[in-house]
Order: C-alpha cells, then structure tokens, then sequence
C-alpha cells in the first residue's frame, strides 16, 4: 500500500499546485504553510519512489 499512498499524495500535491494557481491571492501566512506542506510532501514521496 506504499505505492498507492504516495501516488495519493502525488494527486493531492498536483491538485493543491492547480488550486494555488486558480487563486494566486492567498494570504502571506498561506503562502508560508503551502509551501512547508510541498515540501514535507516531496519529502515523503521522492524516498518511496526511489525504492521501486
């Protein structure tokens, strides 16, 4: 079930980057959180990747 989490996160990740470019007037703070979660989330997904 690895596999399957990480290609729901991949999803989520492209979704919430499609969402942030329909509406680029998030706040600041906003701004700040997206991009802890990219990162944490590439931090998740690039190691499973890379066991396959």
């Amino acid at each position: 079930m690895p596999g399957l989490l990480s290609r729901n996160l991949t999803i989520a990740l492209l979704g919430f980057a499609v969402l942030y470019l329909v509406r680029p007037n998030l706040l600041t703070t906003e701004q700040a959180l997206a991009i802890i979660v990219f990162g944490i989330l590439f931090m998740l997904v690039i190691p499973d990747l890379g066991k396959k």
